[in-house]
């Protein structure tokens, strides 16, 4: 599974791999428990792109630049001129993009009510900031799962 899709569609789809003895009812069962829990989980903006929350609000991390220390002038560095990164920015980053369970989104701008979202440089969406919305209220809109959504369902 690739797609967001229905707890019905999904539990179909394991009730046939029980049937064809590719999982016993217990590893269905835990299955069914985990996707339960994915579609349960709060819409937020850091679902759909790298974002961390700070003060309550979300705020877009974008992929960390490097930086040119001395270009290699200064004998007292080490960096010969190489890129030089911010470690904690780029953990943060990765942590924060390792949380994003959907592909293909990229922030475009917020309003007091929404974060609007771009996917495939022509299809906008809405989220509803500060709603209760879970993942569940997501299927129909052709999501694609990233590995981390499919590594939570136990794919």
């Amino acid at each position: 599974m690739e797609k967001l899709i229905s707890n019905t569609a999904y539990g179909i789809e394991v009730a046939e791999m029980v049937v064809n003895e590719k999982l016993s009812i217990e590893e269905a069962y835990l299955k069914c428990c985990k996707y339960d829990q994915f579609l349960s989980q709060k819409v937020t903006l850091g679902i759909f792109v790298p974002a961390k929350l700070v003060n309550g609000e979300w705020v877009v991390l974008t992929e960390p630049k490097g930086i040119k220390c001395c270009a290699g002038i200064s004998n007292d560095c080490d960096c010969r001129g190489d890129l030089q990164y911010d470690s904690e920015e780029i953990y943060e980053y990765q942590e924060a993009k390792e949380s994003v369970l959907f592909e293909g989104f990229a922030f475009n701008r917020d309003s007091e009510d929404y974060y609007f979202l771009v996917r495939d440089e022509c299809y906008m969406t809405l989220i509803r900031k500060n709603h209760n919305d879970d993942i569940e209220s997501l299927i129909g809109r052709d999501y694609n799962l990233t590995a981390t959504a499919q590594k939570q369902i136990g794919l």
